[in-house]
């Protein structure tokens, strides 16, 4: 699979698999191993792993030395790009075959390998002159992939101790503003909210109508001036609340705007409103321009506490100046700065507590 001088070719690619794991040796040959002798394998440092913090505690094995984790190479080519932490994610990621055992998870991983490798040293000139500052920053504090990815990407300079680290420099000025427009407070009747539940489903259930007709008690005229009108509706699972209550919360937006807030306890719920707000908005890129997640600022990634991190970091290089340098590379993604969306790298939080990093004064807000 590799050629013998290959720098990969001493590694062995390990996946848990009880009572031990699964290998992997460079060329291509795979076989199971008990416990002790996985191990031994991982705790020397030569392994190829997927989230090396997972694989140490099914091992029982703390780490000691970095390893060739392959989330962190992909986080690095990729940043920002939704992933399962597994072999199989990671193949499902660039479109590998997909491996159906865990023997041939451990060989995928140096397909894995590879492929990134190969798109580090296809890539424009431009942007390898971008990242090579990044890639001898975390060279230099012992971030096993930064030797390869430094021959991948071609000459590095050595200034800055932080450098590739800066990501709070170039970035978009973006201000929060209040939506265009005042509200209005025309009322939803029941028949209109009726017809719009019908139209986001074919054949709504007697329940959910039942449902969505209680629920355009609060979206109906006001009783008194100034006071807004609540509506406390109950319904067992599998009813169809999120439709039923969207129903008439998406005639009131359309009648008064200029937008309606949804306030949920939860992230879960958060996203499955967002799931089913395509009902409503068939259309990607209406859906992203009309469909707006709010989370706390403590959700969020404050480029002031970072810049702090990287610089506190510079002093002691080591797996956090790794988990910095990924973060870095996640900022540059375009990303909003929601450290709990599906782009962020949550494996870093091994490494580094997200909470030296997050918003705890009001840096970055959701778009």
């Amino acid at each position: 699979m590799l050629p013998a001088n290959h720098s990969l070719a001493n590694l062995t690619a390990l996946v848990p698999a009880p009572p031990g794991a699964a290998a992997c040796d460079g060329a291509g040959h795979c076989r199971r191993l008990s416990l002790k002798e996985a191990r031994e394998i991982f705790q020397s440092g030569h392994a190829l792993v997927a989230h090396a913090a997972f694989v140490a505690g099914r091992l029982k094995a703390p780490a000691a030395k970095p390893h060739y984790d392959v989330l962190e190479l992909f986080a690095f080519m990729r940043p920002g790009y939704p992933l399962i932490p597994s072999a199989l994610g990671l193949a499902c990621a660039l479109g590998l075959e997909l491996p159906q055992t865990q023997e041939a998870s451990s060989r995928a991983l140096f397909d894995v390998t590879l492929r990134l490798l190969d798109e580090a040293r296809d890539l424009p000139v431009e942007a390898k002159a971008r990242l090579a500052p990044l890639a001898g920053t975390l060279t230099r504090a012992g971030w096993r992939w930064g030797p390869l990815l430094e021959r991948a990407l071609g000459e590095v300079p050595h200034g800055s101790p932080i450098a590739g680290l800066e990501a709070w420099r170039g970035l978009p000025q973006w201000e929060d503003e209040a939506l265009p427009g005042t509200p209005g407070s025309t009322p939803v009747t029941t028949d209109e909210a009726r017809a719009r539940l019908r139209a986001l489903v074919e054949h709504p259930r007697p329940e959910q109508e039942a449902y969505s007709d209680a629920a355009t008690y609060a979206f109906g005229p006001r009783e008194e001036s100034g006071a807004p009108k609540i509506a406390l509706v109950e319904a067992g699972t599998g009813t169809g609340k999120t439709l039923g209550y969207l129903a008439p919360a998406s005639v009131w937006a359309e009648k008064n705007g200029p937008g309606l807030w949804i306030s949920t306890y939860t992230r879960n719920l958060q996203r499955q409103i967002v799931q089913e707000m395509a009902h409503l908005y068939p259309d990607p890129e209406e859906r992203a321009e009309k469909v707006v997640v709010r989370k706390g600022r403590e959700n969020y990634l404050c480029l002031l506490n970072f810049e702090e991190a990287a610089k506190r970091t510079a002093l002691a290089p080591g797996q956090r100046s790794v988990a910095l340098g990924l973060i870095a590379r996640w900022i540059s993604s375009n990303t909003d700065g929601d450290i709990s969306g599906a782009g962020f790298p949550a494996f870093l939080a091994a490494s580094l507590p997200l909470g030296e990093v997050t918003d705890r004064r009001g840096g970055w807000r959701a778009r």
